[in-house]
């Protein structure tokens, strides 16, 4: 029972000692989308540690000849959705740190339909070449805006 207890009581030290270990590097990455320039932060580097970063199936890795509090890179990611795999190995090539990213198409919100014009005297809402809006000053906001507002549809250019 002794030895029993001996052993749960020593892998709990070994466990704290790992997660300790890993929780002084950190990876943060920033701007995560396809077809954009990502920066990843490391921190924490001891001399002879080496970073490792994997965009998809390229490989980019760096060893260090002195320590550094942070070192942060900038990689270009490619159009397609991929995943970035971060580790940072200790002189020992013992795993640190490590973190997996999703790598996102960035959504453009902005289309055609998007933006209605409305006049300050009617309460209809307009395509931006209708032409009810020709010699009268136009507004642009929101579609969804103007519906909230109470603004109907017009029934000539028909947003």
């Amino acid at each position: 029972m002794k030895l029993k207890s001996t052993i749960i009581a020593l892998l709990l030290t070994l466990s704290l000692n790992i997660t300790s270990v890993i929780a002084k590097s950190k990876i943060e990455a920033e701007n995560l989308y396809a077809d954009e320039v990502a920066t990843l932060t490391i921190t924490d580097i001891k001399k002879e540690d080496k970073v490792v970063i994997k965009v998809g199936t390229k490989k980019h890795q760096k060893v260090f000849h002195k320590k550094r509090a942070e070192y942060s890179y900038n990689v270009k990611l490619p159009k397609q959705i991929v995943k970035v795999k971060v580790t940072h190995y200790n002189s020992k090539k013992k795993i640190v740190a490590q973190q997996t990213y999703d790598v996102a198409k960035r959504t453009r919100r902005v289309y055609s339909g998007m933006y209605v014009y409305v006049t300050a005297n009617k309460r209809t809402y307009h395509r931006a070449n209708c032409v009810c809006l020709t010699f009268v000053n136009k507004i642009r906001i929101m579609k969804s805006a103007a519906m909230k507002k109470g603004y109907k549809g017009c029934k000539i250019c028909k947003p």
